[in-house]
């Protein structure tokens, strides 16, 4: 019985921590990013990997909690210019090898 107990207690202490890291794993930045944000060069590495467009969505929602606005031009500017590096052909080829559509 104590040993039943004892598992229990240790299962739901495994849960806790995942649902906790599991939910820090959705704000897409942290305050410190935020606040020295260079929104040219987020949205330049978004791109780079081929984020959606959307993307950007989730960098407002995590900044708003720290009263940072996104500077929208600036992430769009940098997206347009990752884009055009992550649609070269030589990467296509290399994400197709690796199974990527």
């Amino acid at each position: 019985m104590a040993d039943s107990a004892h598992n229990s207690r240790s299962f739901r202490l495994i849960l806790s921590t995942a649902l906790v890291l599991a939910l820090q794993g959705c704000a897409s930045l942290s305050k410190d990013e935020c606040v020295t944000a260079d929104w040219y060069s987020i949205g330049y590495e978004d791109g780079l990997h081929g984020k959606q467009a959307d993307q950007i969505a989730n960098h407002r929602k995590s900044c708003a909690k720290h009263g940072v606005t996104a500077d929208l031009a600036l992430y769009n500017e940098g997206r347009d210019a990752g884009l055009e590096r992550f649609c070269e052909p030589r990467n296509g080829y290399r994400l197709g090898r690796a199974g990527s559509g």
